[in-house]
């Protein structure tokens, strides 16, 4: 799927991720269509950054034994077909303007978040983290206790999580790590 294709999915997966959210914290049913959608707008962006992690965990191998020539060829594949008609770049152009970005990303940003070992309910407790971020100022107070709450009942099932697995005391603190890193 190329950036157009991704970015003409946008409404299907903000409906998905919506359903998903009210489904899992159903007090969010009552906030303002206002707050529910800047909750949205606030998270999409965040997910666009999740989301090629999750895949790079996933298919680690994949990642790390990829030859820069296939990474390349990623890259372009992933932006061809997104320009205007006549304002097309080549190759070489994407590779100069977007190469850097998935390059860092990829050998520096990416490693440094899987050297937590994080596992799968931790992942997806971030991602809740993430969507319920209260620091924004396009918010009201209402949808900012509710996000506070939220994030509370996340962190506590987090622990519980980590204590069932008997990982160590301060795991709960790789996980606020991993949020700054977002």
């Amino acid at each position: 799927m190329n950036v157009f294709e991704l970015s003409s999915k946008t409404k299907t997966d903000i409906d998905l991720i919506w359903k998903m959210a009210i489904d899992m914290f159903p007090l969010i049913g009552k906030l303002r269509i206002s707050d529910k959608e800047a909750l949205l707008r606030n998270f999409y962006l965040k997910f666009w950054i999740i989301s090629p992690i999750m895949d790079c965990i996933q298919y680690e191998r994949i990642r790390t034994n990829m030859k820069r020539e296939d990474r390349d060829k990623m890259i372009c594949w992933f932006y061809n077909g997104s320009f205007i008609s006549g304002k097309e770049m080549e190759d070489e152009e994407i590779l100069k303007l977007f190469g850097p970005y998935w390059y860092r990303f990829a050998e520096q940003f990416v490693p440094s978040l899987l050297e937590f070992d994080l596992i799968k309910e931790e992942l997806i407790g971030i991602v809740w983290l993430l969507f319920f971020d209260y620091a924004y100022t396009n918010i009201s107070d209402e949808c900012i206790e509710t996000c506070r709450n939220i994030r509370k009942v996340i962190l506590k099932n987090l622990k519980n999580c980590q204590l069932d697995r008997e990982f160590d005391e301060t795991r709960l603190l790789v996980i606020m790590e991993v949020l700054e890193k977002l």
